[in-house]
């Protein structure tokens, strides 16, 4: 089994981008947001706990019900975001998404893909990222989740 903890984490603002404060989430001791950087994938923020955009509240109480498996997003065959564009939080944008399935006493996160709808529209596929999968115990699992609060 794997297990998952969350950091708060902060993107730097700038004169030209604005600072979010996130959840990363750490697996095995590894934070999956610079396993994603080190892929390639950067400058996104999580959908836990981020600061961010007109309703962070809503955001983050939708992010926990759909990484608790207790709601689905609106993304096509069952993906759930899990990080998007620190700017406006569209998932158009670029974002990291995943599936998710609960059975019995543990959940599993699978099949990770890069999507930019964007170029999707036009044609172009997700692109698979070679991680995971990772699955965790039900009670450790939901118990984290259920604790994050949103990153201030």
């Amino acid at each position: 089994m794997n297990h998952l903890s969350l950091k708060c984490e902060v993107r730097k603002g700038s004169e030209n981008q604005v600072e979010r404060k996130f959840h990363d989430f750490i697996v095995d001791g590894e934070s999956l947001l610079k396993r994603f950087n080190s892929l390639g994938y950067a400058d996104y923020v999580s959908v836990l706990g981020c600061d961010s955009w007109n309703d962070p509240v809503s955001i983050h109480n939708t992010a926990q019900e759909q990484l608790l498996a207790k709601s689905k997003s609106d993304l096509p065959d069952d993906f759930i975001p899990l990080f998007i564009c620190p700017e406006c939080g569209d998932k158009h944008c670029g974002m990291i998404k995943f599936k998710i399935e609960k059975k019995e006493n543990q959940i599993t996160w699978s099949d990770f893909y890069y999507d930019n709808f964007i170029e999707y529209d036009k044609g172009s596929e997700a692109i698979a990222i070679d991680i995971g999968p990772f699955i965790f115990s039900w009670d450790d699992y939901s118990k984290t989740i259920k604790e994050a609060k949103l990153c201030a």
